[in-house]
């Protein structure tokens, strides 16, 4: 079969929300997620990196954010959008300040709404993945 026609491939196009959808989009949320979502969207991280954030990879003065164990595993510094800047300070003193005794670190961005300290995984690790269950004051 050597004179076979070969099938044409398609050129995908990505798909690419215009700054009009985006900002309808984020208007849409609130809270963490709305942090997450401008991180994502400003910083350029990956969901896996937005959710490993640690409040020491955040230096408000030089306004970057380090990524650490990203693809390839390897570390990188990206900026830090003044549009998500204030919120994430906000956002930050609320959880330091909340007077409950847990770690600030445990407890910022990284810990997913949808996990609880109770809920305890099967690599015994406790939802925000940087502790084991007995080594985490919340659990």
């Amino acid at each position: 079969m050597t004179g076979a026609p070969r099938a044409k491939r398609r050129e995908r196009l990505p798909v690419v929300l215009t700054r009009h959808e985006v900002r309808a989009l984020v208007e849409q949320l609130s809270g963490t997620k709305r942090i997450m979502a401008l991180l994502l969207y400003g910083a350029g991280l990956r969901l896996n990196e937005c959710l490993a954030l640690r409040v020491q990879d955040i230096d408000f003065g030089m306004r970057q954010i380090v990524v650490r164990g990203g693809k390839g595993d390897k570390d990188r510094v990206t900026m830090l959008p003044a549009s998500v800047e204030s919120e994430l300070r906000a956002h930050l003193e609320q959880v330091r300040g909340d007077g409950s005794g847990s770690s600030p670190r445990h407890r910022a961005i990284a810990t997913p709404s949808r996990a609880h300290c109770g809920d305890t995984m099967p690599t015994n690790r406790c939802c925000s993945a940087r502790y084991t269950t007995r080594d985490c004051a919340r659990c």
